[in-house]
């Protein structure tokens, strides 16, 4: 994210380097199945030609020219326990199992020359999920710990399709998957404790947030994919990744979130005032709340 601000502003504070970027996702009608890897993906092809192993991340497929045995062994526990995690977090059990698989380049310099032949990607990204070939692609060229924290992040929205469907708002999809993601390790997806993990993400919120350049939850809650993250300034990332722990980690908000998500779960469509209206109070005590929250977890 490119900060360009005017003369006489204020610094932003410091800024943050996320282990993956918003990306427009195709429009589906599909309910919530899961894809298979798609054998004819450019990322699978192009990885194949350079005689990859081939093995298994739990139930996901794996495709890999990484050699790292921390980094194999980290995301075979991660694929192995992710639908449990997520049931236990979010209140929400994916159904059927997945079928989708893992591309994994070990290296940075593979991973640009594949972004590049793809054409649909930037090449900020250090990984995504496609639901058009089925796969999480991404690379370990950033070091295991920026690996391992992104493939958690990515896998969670495949879960996504699973569980809730293919219609989540981008606030909402990017934020449960910083629930996952932030956290994980070598020994596993790590539960919620405050604000442990995301302490930059926490900073530079609430520096946004004293300086107002932060947007009102009630616009944050109703964006479309086109419009999130996007401008010269913005801490729609920050603000997802935020609210979702904090509405997960308040003992008063906490069930009414999960019985939200359990409605999408069902069927109901997102609706930004059914969820506020669910949380029982306007989106200004959400706000102020999450505020008090953020400055409580503070060192």
């Amino acid at each position: 994210m490119g900060l360009s601000l005017g003369c006489g502003e204020p610094s932003p504070p410091p800024a943050v380097v996320r282990p993956h970027r918003p990306r427009p996702k195709p429009p589906t009608t599909a309910a919530r199945p899961a894809n298979a890897p798609n054998e004819q993906s450019l990322a699978l092809a192009y990885l194949t030609m350079g005689r990859p192993n081939h093995g298994r991340c739990g139930p996901y497929r794996l495709t890999t020219n990484s050699s790292d045995p921390r980094l194999l062994a980290a995301c075979k526990k991660i694929g192995a326990t992710l639908d449990g995690v997520y049931a236990e977090r979010f209140g929400v059990t994916p159904i059927g199992a997945p079928a989708e698989g893992i591309i994994l380049f070990g290296e940075l310099a593979d991973y640009r020359h594949y972004v590049e032949e793809d054409g649909r990607l930037a090449a900020g990204y250090a990984g995504f999920a496609s639901d058009i070939d089925g796969l999480v692609v991404l690379h370990a060229g950033s070091g295991r710990k920026s690996a391992i924290t992104t493939l958690a992040h990515e896998l969670t929205h495949l879960v996504h399709r699973r569980a809730l469907g293919t219609n989540l708002p981008p606030w909402l999809s990017e934020g449960l998957a910083d629930a996952i993601g932030y956290g994980t390790t070598e020994e596993g997806i790590g539960p919620l404790r405050g604000v442990s993990g995301v302490e930059a993400l926490t900073e530079r919120l609430r520096g946004a947030l004293d300086r107002g350049w932060a947007r009102p939850l009630a616009e944050l809650a109703g964006l479309p994919r086109s419009d999130f993250d996007r401008g010269v300034r913005s801490f729609d990332y920050e603000q997802s990744a935020l609210l979702v722990r904090y509405l997960l980690l308040d003992p008063g908000l906490a069930p009414r979130f999960r019985g939200y998500l359990a409605a999408i779960a069902r069927g109901e469509r997102y609706d930004p005032e059914r969820l506020r209206a669910a949380l029982g109070g306007p989106w200004s005590g959400l706000e102020a709340g999450l505020a008090v929250w953020l400055r409580s977890n503070e060192h």
